[in-house]
């Protein structure tokens, strides 16, 4: 199944949630944005990264910064 596929798949299973489906499955969301926000910060206060290899810390700090422009969106 290609990346196309899976979205399709996810916009037709959306449309089918009902309203209290779709309340709880933000909530949900809104949980998970607030555990990363606080990953995020404490992995990196604690100098966590400066304690990686470079290729896993190049990857890291993608990933870091990746979640922090979604999460500037919620």
């Amino acid at each position: 199944m290609n990346i196309l596929d899976q979205i399709n798949k996810e916009l037709k299973r959306e449309q089918r949630r009902t309203a209290p489906e779709r309340k709880a499955e933000k909530e949900k969301q809104k949980a998970l944005v607030k555990d990363v926000k606080e990953a995020i910060t404490y992995f990196v206060s604690h100098g966590f990264i400066e304690e990686l290899t470079t290729d896993k810390k190049y990857f890291v700090e993608k990933l870091i910064e990746y979640s922090k422009q979604n999460l500037k969106n919620k």
